[in-house]
């Protein structure tokens, strides 16, 4: 039984990370051909963040791409079309900034001069100071929320996954672990929620029809009913019906597409 939970636990860890990696850096690497071991290669996230989600000059160009192109993924197509831009004003392209391994959105990054440590460290990092309104917040404009909501869904799944061997097995022992998993999530949710609306404000992002905010919203909301119907029904009644096995796979697909929508939300 240790055993089995111990892979349970691997297995989700390393389902939870990779759903963290954004997947348009190989992409955009690739296009660019940004040197390894360069400011650019380094700055990963931050080559398009001023501190996540917070978009800086080349992120918001390439947002503005994809919305011109109406797509969701970032392609070479979407990259060609903030190649010849300067988004940071300093009189170099994106392009030859990103191919010789300078950062396209922080003016002191070019190929033209070697930036010193002291000007391209964590405080800049891949941002200019105009596109970071605030260094080193104690509080960050996105409240943290990115990095909590891993505990309501690494928990919700490890829950669905005991109780759906428990069940399978009729092991009330595993249906114990399913239920304190079940019911951690449900509580984490009181820290998460809270924390998500404090971020969509902080950081003035709109509840409309059709943002991608909006959608999050709405797959969260939804995925956290989800959660605590779940904890509350285990407990009261140890189910094992099609409507209880419903609720948990429909809940397991919320909590997994909230997710997602959420780490396109970031990256």
């Amino acid at each position: 039984m240790k055993r089995l939970a111990l892979c349970l636990v691997v297995l989700l860890s390393l389902g939870v990370g990779a759903q963290a990696e954004p997947k348009f850096l190989p992409v955009l690497k690739s296009y660019f051909n940004i040197p390894a071991g360069s400011e650019a290669d380094k700055a990963r996230c931050n080559v398009c963040h001023a501190g996540p989600p917070i978009r800086n000059s080349f992120g918001k160009a390439i947002e503005k791409a994809l919305a011109d192109a109406n797509a969701l993924d970032v392609t070479p197509e979407v990259l060609s079309k903030v190649e010849m831009l300067d988004t940071d004003s300093d009189g170099y392209k994106n392009g030859d900034e990103l191919k010789a391994g300078f950062l396209p959105a922080d003016p002191a990054s070019h190929p033209a001069t070697q930036v010193s440590p002291a000007a391209t460290g964590p405080k800049k990092s891949g941002a200019s100071a105009s596109n970071s309104p605030e260094e080193n917040p104690l509080i960050p404009n996105h409240t943290f929320h990115p990095a909590l909501v891993h505990f309501p869904i690494a928990l919700y799944l490890l829950g669905f996954l005991l109780e759906v061997v428990g069940i399978w097995k009729r092991d009330e022992k595993l249906r114990d672990a399913a239920f304190w998993n079940l019911l951690a999530a449900a509580a984490s949710l009181a820290v998460v929620i809270p924390t998500g609306l404090i971020a969509s404000f902080r950081l003035g992002l709109q509840l409309s029809l059709g943002k991608p905010v909006f959608t999050h919203f709405l797959v969260a909301s939804s995925a956290s009913i989800g959660i605590i119907a779940s904890a509350i029904w285990q407990k009261r009644a140890r189910p094992s019906g099609a409507g209880y096995w419903a609720l948990l796979f429909i809940t397991a697909a919320l909590v997994s597409a909230a997710g997602y929508f959420g780490g396109e939300l970031v990256y």
